[in-house]
């Protein structure tokens, strides 16, 4: 291996995440690009996590226990830190990359203006998988595209560290379920982006039947905090695409009730954005269609 190859840190975050582990680990050693250190952040899994990281005779491979439990983007904080690479990518241990994903995006990102790079991938459920973009995205200066229309799995992105020390960036750890959106969308702000067409990733989707009410409400509160908080603290004039990243959590929250048989407070809460997207103003007409249509409307996947 050539001395001049950068490293690339692989930063993975583990708690009980047994099930497909080996199959993430796998495709970060199948990379045609060997230079890179994977950083296994253990969150005290009490699974056969563990067992199967230490299985590897491999010294890229880092493995290190949290001394106590952190929540996830508290957790990446930490692995972060630990990271030596010039280069930090991001993989979940439920998901799996291309062999080519390092080598393609660090020819894309080096000696080159940008300092952030995503790609297109797949989701995969039940043994079959979808891209997750049928039209090329944006590259450059992304900040307002991403705020309207965001695009970006963190299993698919690279950034050059450098950009982390010099700014100091770091994940929110009071997030829990929008922590990535946050973080890339505070980055971005002040990095330029470049978008490769190519699914170098595979995302591994949960059943959706498995999340509970709970969970999905706290997504969409949590992201209407993340709104807030973006809109305090924003450079820009960002009125436009915050109106319309608002209807579309509108959207979801509407859905939310819908789907609990809450037909009045799904239409209060849909009607101030009614006209915002022709999806939020056809739902607002669902929403004074007898009870019994909704739900067999609701219940199309």
């Amino acid at each position: 291996m050539e001395n001049n190859q950068p490293l690339v840190s692989v930063i993975m975050n583990c708690f009980n995440s047994d099930k497909y582990l080996k199959e993430a680990i796998d495709s970060v050693l199948a990379q045609t690009y060997q230079n890179w250190e994977l950083i296994f952040w253990d969150n005290q899994s009490t699974d056969n996590s563990a067992n199967i990281v230490k299985s590897y005779k491999d010294d890229r491979i880092k493995y290190f226990y949290a001394p106590s439990f952190e929540p996830l983007y508290g957790a990446r904080n930490l692995a972060i830190e630990k990271a030596n690479g010039e280069y930090i990518t991001f993989l979940d241990c439920d998901d799996m990359w291309h062999n080519e994903k390092l080598k393609t995006q660090l020819k894309v990102l080096a000696n080159s203006k940008y300092s952030f790079c995503y790609t297109n991938f797949y989701y995969i459920r039940n043994n079959k998988s979808r891209k997750a973009f049928q039209r090329v995205q944006s590259s450059g200066n992304i900040y307002k595209n991403q705020l309207k229309n965001y695009s970006i799995g963190i299993l698919t992105v690279m950034i050059k560290k450098d950009c982390f020390m010099r700014t100091n960036y770091k994940f929110n750890p009071k997030y829990t379920y929008c922590g990535d959106f946050e973080f890339f969308i505070r980055f971005l702000e002040h990095n330029n982006a470049i978008y490769i067409n190519s699914c170098l990733a595979f995302y591994r989707v949960d059943n959706p039947n498995s999340i509970s009410n709970s969970s999905v409400l706290n997504n969409i509160e949590e992201m209407k905090f993340a709104i807030s908080e973006i809109e305090k603290s924003t450079h820009y004039d960002v009125n436009k695409e915050l109106y319309i990243l608002k209807a579309r959590v509108n959207l979801k929250e509407t859905l939310y009730y819908l789907k609990n048989s809450e037909y009045l407070s799904a239409r209060n809460i849909i009607a101030p954005y009614k006209f915002a997207r022709m999806k939020n103003f056809i739902l607002y007409m669902i929403t004074f269609l007898p009870p019994i249509i909704i739900k067999t409307i609701t219940r199309i996947k």
